[in-house]
């Protein structure tokens, strides 16, 4: 990964997330796109990826 090359790589991060994005894995999608948002909370893209795939993880037992 290039993110173990530089841990503050914000846009490495991102687009991990996107990749995981479109192989429907959102889980990890959006343990990536927080890793953006704790580097750069102005990225409004990692925000709206992360409502996107927060709209398609089931939601669990006892959450509104």
């Amino acid at each position: 990964h290039c993110v173990d090359i530089n841990r503050n790589n914000e846009v490495a991060y991102f687009q991990i997330g996107i990749l995981y994005m479109k192989a429907n894995q959102s889980m990890n999608a959006i343990d990536y796109f927080n890793k953006t948002i704790a580097l750069n909370r102005s990225n409004i893209e990692a925000y709206y990826n992360k409502g996107i795939c927060l709209i398609k993880v089931p939601k669990r037992v006892g959450q509104p």
